[in-house]
């Protein structure tokens, strides 16, 4: 049988000053190294489906880029989209910022990859129609507004510049290849 020995209050009273010394010393390592762990690994993606060094890599059906922490995705490959011809486009990335940008399109997804893409830098994104327009938006021009114009009934991808107005003729991939111009991917 084991005996314990009586302790003194001043005895118990030291035993757990040391205890307490101890787990607190325990759980600011742990926290310390959590956030060291944190602030390293956090930054990298270890799937390895994007990176920060402009390569664009296909996660499931779409090609991500990532660049200065945001991703940006598309449709199509660049390889595919360096075959559309581009002709007389002088808009750049910087072209769209802090600007209202109207976009023209009958197809949402053309729409949806424009404004992901451009929107997160435009002042406003805002559907318009070029031309007579039955529907509720507002009528635009391309010698005031700057817009993009998406065509998707045209055979032959193409995409061209008209004054401020962008021309996408095509299916999406003609789309891809004008916001990987834009972006300086091709």
């Amino acid at each position: 049988m084991n005996i314990r020995k009586i302790l003194t209050a001043e005895q118990i009273e030291q035993r757990n000053k040391k205890r307490t010394r101890i787990l607190t010393i325990l759980m600011l390592v742990l926290l310390l190294g959590s956030t060291a762990g944190y602030s390293f690994f956090s930054g990298s993606d270890n799937t390895g489906s994007t990176n920060d060094n402009g390569e664009i890599q296909q996660v499931g059906n779409q090609w991500v880029w990532t660049s200065n922490g945001q991703q940006f995705a598309f449709s199509s490959s660049p390889d595919s989209a360096k075959e559309v011809n581009i002709s007389s486009l002088v808009y750049d990335f910087n072209s769209y910022y802090q600007k209202t940008l109207y976009i023209a399109s009958n197809d949402s997804l053309a729409s949806y990859e424009i404004a992901s893409t451009l929107g997160r830098y435009a002042s406003r994104v805002q559907g318009a129609c070029y031309g007579p327009c039955l529907l509720d938006l507002p009528q635009k021009n391309c010698t005031t507004d700057l817009m993009i114009i998406y065509n998707g009934s045209v055979a032959d991808n193409s995409v061209y510049q008209k004054d401020n107005c962008v021309f996408i003729n095509g299916n999406i991939t003609a789309v891809d290849a004008f916001l990987y111009n834009v972006v300086g991917l091709i």
